[in-house]
């Protein structure tokens, strides 16, 4: 049997020589999901097979990527199978290689086959757990991540609809040609927030320690996680920006799994809040949704304060005082650009109740003497004029 399989796989590589120039996409994605259909029902001799098959594979989808696309899909099934049929003796050799992941995220940022893929990675995410460790973590949250974003195409009709309204134009808000689209994108950010249940297994524990053992550094990988959900907080498309805040709250503050002693609170808040500010106030983002960006930027900020009220922070000082000197440049970025927001009202108020809350602990004088904005400086003033 392996024989004869050999031989299908010389007149497979012969047929792909490379005297062989002018053959279609569509024909080398055909002749190159016959092997890995092949490669599946053999055994470990045909690993070399498999290898070269990936590499083959990955190189069309980088140097090739748009007809890859359109006309390779031929290989993606057999890909996924490769993964997920049970007792297959490739499986955990093929999800640890990172070509195969870009390979997925290649054919994941193509809107007509995303569903495909999202179907496959909730499959391994949620019945083949196992087949996740510390090693190709990073890998899956990036494939989870490119699912996510093609959500963005939700933008354009959000736009549109906007247009509409401000014209007096009566719309129906549930006419988004892209929602189908946008729902995958929903689905995917939630089945994101759902590694952790991945996580806190005994098998990813298992495989974090043993790279621990092996002497090489060792990022928590809460920390990356809770930067996959934060980075589609300033995805373009405003349903997409509010679910995953709204899953990027509740892993934070009410989730009971995450694992807070072995966290470094700082870093959360870091990981979470202060650098998407900082990505928010950019203008090639803030440019993306110009009207509903603000609310996000509020809301960001919302958590942050959130946070500072929920958790007990070793140096809560010094946290205040990163979370002032952000909304500074926040508040001074706006100014002009939303004048009668009332932005700047609601972003004094959210921190004039970390001050009145957290006063106890606070070095309100010290605060003051620090460079911010002039109407942080006013609050702080009169915060402490209320204390007097």
């Amino acid at each position: 049997n392996q024989k004869l399989i050999n031989q299908v796989f010389s007149k497979c590589d012969l047929f792909l020589s490379e005297e062989k120039k002018d053959l279609k996409m569509s024909t080398v994605s055909r002749v190159l999901s016959y092997k890995l259909l092949l490669v599946h029902v053999s055994s470990d001799a045909s690993k070399s097979v498999l290898d070269s098959a990936l590499d083959k594979i990955h190189e069309l989808a980088i140097n090739s990527r748009e007809a890859f696309v359109k006309h390779g899909v031929n290989v993606l099934q057999p890909l996924e199978q490769l993964a997920i049929v049970e007792d297959s003796w490739c499986c955990k050799d093929v999800v640890m290689k990172n070509t195969y992941w870009v390979i997925l995220r290649v054919f994941a940022s193509s809107p007509k086959n995303t569903e495909a893929v999202y179907q496959f990675i909730s499959s391994i995410i949620k019945e083949h757990p196992t087949l996740i460790e510390y090693d190709n973590y990073m890998d899956i949250l990036g494939l989870l991540d490119e699912i996510s974003a093609v959500g963005a195409y939700g933008a354009q009709w959000e736009h549109e609809y906007d247009k509409l309204i401000d014209s007096g134009l009566k719309v129906e808000v549930n006419k988004n040609p892209y929602q189908e689209l946008v729902n995958i994108a929903l689905q995917s950010i939630t089945l994101t927030s759902q590694l952790g249940d991945v996580i806190n297994g005994t098998s990813f524990a298992k495989s974090t320690e043993e790279k621990k053992a092996s002497g090489a550094e060792v990022v928590n990988p809460w920390y990356p996680l809770i930067e996959a959900i934060s980075h589609q907080c300033y995805n373009p498309c405003r349903q997409l920006r509010n679910h995953a805040l709204n899953t990027l709250t509740n892993l934070l503050i009410t989730n009971p799994k995450l694992p807070l002693k072995e966290l470094s609170l700082e870093k959360m808040l870091d990981a979470a809040c202060l650098r998407l500010l900082v990505e928010l106030m950019k203008p090639e983002v803030n440019g993306t949704d110009v009207k509903g960006m603000i609310k996000t930027q509020r809301d960001v900020l919302g958590l942050s304060c959130k946070m500072i009220l929920t958790f007990d922070f070793s140096n809560v000082e010094a946290v205040v005082d990163k979370v002032f000197a952000v909304s500074s440049q926040l508040l001074q970025k706006n100014r002009a650009s939303y004048p009668n927001s009332g932005h700047e009202d609601e972003v004094i108020e959210l921190l004039r109740n970390v001050l009145m809350i957290k006063k106890d602990k606070l070095d309100l004088v010290k605060l003051k003497g620090y460079k911010m904005d002039g109407a942080l400086k006013k609050l702080v003033e009169e915060v402490i004029k209320s204390n007097a």
